[in-house]
């Protein structure tokens, strides 16, 4: 069972109605800001709730294609 400030590799399989990034681990629906389908990062878990979970890319391993740099700094 995931806990709160787990780290986890994962890879997204899908983008959710929100636009936020979805993988799967162990049974557990992430959902994972600013992370786009086939990319592969390490995560931290920020909240766990029954087999839901959310959480944040700490590092980004394999960017997506379609990923593009900002045109400036916000």
């Amino acid at each position: 069972m995931l806990q709160k400030n787990d780290i986890l590799t994962v890879t997204c399989d899908s983008i959710g109605t929100n636009g936020e990034g979805i993988a799967r681990h162990d049974g557990t629906t992430l959902f994972i800001p600013y992370f786009l389908t086939g990319e592969r990062a390490r995560v931290k878990v920020l909240k766990v709730k029954g087999n839901a979970a959310y959480a944040k890319v700490e590092e980004l391993l394999t960017p997506a294609e379609d990923r593009v740099r900002p045109a400036c700094p916000v």
